[in-house]
């Protein structure tokens, strides 16, 4: 999870081969290790997973065929559960869907109480589950949104749309947007459309 702009340049030719789990599903594979310390970390899978992580690296990116490297991916993760199914990934999947289709929860302490739950305990669990704290999550899905927004050309006002995110000012909403997705939102439809 990385919870700050990520930016690479890909030049000459090459292949990428990754894997995008469900919320909270990557727990699975670490047992009891909170994904945090994960978190803004790229990092070989030797150091993540012990054993057999050369080979496997080997027979990913050494297979000429890339059907099989991602059918060589997707078989080492299906062997790797460390852990019997989790109920709180199911939780947390749950939280992270209510955040992304209620654009009202704008803040940790709404989505704690909406949930019953004390404000700590909902920061733990996303720490644990998702690397990233409440906050971090809700305005990662409004800024989403704000970008969609602003792509579509469904922008009165920015301060409108600060104030409807639930910033209290534009300047906040501008330095976060600015944040994650590399350009302030004035110049975000001329960074998409050229």
């Amino acid at each position: 999870m990385n919870t700050t702009l990520f930016q690479r340049k890909l030049s000459e030719k090459g292949v990428i081969i990754a894997t995008k789990l469900k919320v909270g599903a990557a727990r699975i594979f670490l047992g009891n290790t909170s994904i945090s310390c994960l978190t803004n970390k790229m990092l070989p899978l030797a150091h993540i997973f012990k054993g057999d992580s050369p080979a496997i690296e080997a027979s990913i990116f050494n297979h000429s065929d890339l059907q099989q490297r991602v059918q060589n991916l997707a078989s080492w993760l299906s062997d790797l559960q460390q852990a019997p199914f989790d109920p709180k990934i199911e939780l947390t999947q749950k939280i992270a869907a209510d955040i992304a289709k209620t654009p009202e929860i704008s803040s940790a302490a709404q989505l704690a109480s909406h949930y019953a739950m004390p404000l700590r305990a909902l920061q733990r669990l996303f720490r644990d589950y998702l690397g990233a704290s409440p906050k971090w999550v809700i305005r990662r899905y409004r800024l989403q949104e704000a970008a969609v927004a602003l792509e579509m050309g469904h922008i009165s006002s920015l301060t409108t749309l600060a104030m409807d995110l639930g910033y209290s000012d534009q300047a906040h909403f501008s330095r976060d947007f600015k944040s994650a997705v590399g350009c302030k939102p004035s110049g975000f439809n001329k960074k998409v459309w050229t």
